[in-house]
C-alpha cells in the first residue's frame, strides 16, 4: 500500500499541538510531508512534540487569546513565507454552574474556544492567500448540537465555532480566496483535557460512557484522520461543512 504524502512542501499550523487531538494531527501532517508549527502555551510539552517529530516541525509558544502572540508566531516561524493549513485545536473544557460560578469562568471558556479560533484565522489567513488550495479546520464538538446541564459555557462556545466556520467559509468564497474552512465535531475523546475534567467531576465518567454505543471513548488519532483529510486537497470541494465523528453518540 502506497504511503500518502499529501502535504509535501506545505506548511501547517496546529494550535493546541502539545497534547491530545492537536498532537495527533501535527504528527500525522508531518508524516505526510508537511512542515508543522507546533503551537501551544505549554512550552515543555510543545518542544517535546516538536523534537519527537524532528526537522519537519518547529515550536512556537502561543496564547490563542492574545493577538500579539499570534503575530509573533507568524513572524517567527516558517509561516512568514506562507501557510497551507491551519488547525485550530486549542480549547478548554470546564464545568460551569449557571448560578454560583463567576461570569469570568464563563467568558474564559468562550475566549479560548471562540475568540482563540477567530484570532487564529485572522492571523494566518493573509499568509494563505498565495496558495492554490489552503484549508482551515476548526475544532467543534457534539456539544454544538446538544445541551449538557453543567457545560453551558463549553456548549455555547462550540455552537459558536460551528457557525463561525460557516461564516468564514462564505467570507473566503465570496472574496475569491482559495481557502476552505470546515469544522470537525468529535464526541468524547480520551485526552488530557477530558482526563482533567473527570479529575474534577469524577461522577460524570459513567454518564459520559453511557452515551457511547460502543462503550468507549475515541482515541485522538481517530479524530485526526478526519481533520487531516479535510486539510488535504482530497477535500478540495468541501467547505463550510460540519463533520461529526462521535461513534454514534448523536442518535
Amino acid at each position: 500500500m502506497t504511503k500518502k504524502v499529501r502535504f509535501t512542501g506545505k506548511t501547517a499550523v496546529v494550535s493546541g499541538a502539545a497534547s491530545g487531538i492537536g498532537r495527533a494531527v501535527a504528527t500525522r501532517l508531518a508524516a505526510e510531508g508537511a512542515h508543522v508549527v507546533i503551537a501551544d502555551r505549554n512550552a515543555d510539552l510543545g518542544r517535546k512534540v516538536a523534537a519527537e517529530i524532528g526537522s519537519a516541525a518547529e515550536f512556537a509558544v502561543l496564547d490563542v487569546v492574545d493577538p500579539d502572540s499570534w503575530r509573533q508566531l507568524v513572524e517567527g516561524t516558517r509561516v512568514r513565507d506562507g501557510a497551507d493549513v491551519l488547525v485550530n485545536a486549542a480549547g478548554i473544557l470546564k464545568a460551569i454552574d449557571l448560578e454560583s460560578d463567576p461570569i469570568e469562568a464563563f467568558t474564559r471558556v468562550l475566549d479560548v474556544n471562540v475568540t482563540g479560533t477567530m484570532l487564529g484565522c485572522q492571523a494566518i489567513t493573509p499568509r494563505m492567500r498565495n496558495r492554490d488550495d489552503a484549508a482551515i479546520v476548526n475544532m467543534g464538538s457534539v456539544s454544538a448540537y446538544v445541551g449538557t446541564w453543567n457545560l453551558i459555557a463549553y456548549d455555547v462556545s462550540k455552537g459558536a465555532v460551528r457557525n463561525l466556520t460557516k461564516e468564514l467559509a462564505i467570507y473566503y468564497a465570496r472574496r475569491g480566496d482559495r481557502i476552505r474552512c470546515n469544522a470537525v465535531h468529535p464526541g468524547v475523546v480520551q485526552t488530557s483535557m477530558v482526563d482533567g475534567f473527570f479529575a474534577e467531576n469524577a461522577e460524570e465518567r459513567d454518564a459520559w460512557i453511557a452515551t457511547q454505543p460502543h462503550g468507549k471513548f475515541a482515541r485522538p488519532e481517530e479524530i485526526a484522520n478526519l481533520i487531516v483529510f479535510l486539510a488535504s486537497s482530497d477535500a478540495r470541494f468541501m467547505t463550510g461543512g460540519d463533520y461529526v465523528v462521535d461513534g454514534g453518540s448523536l442518535k
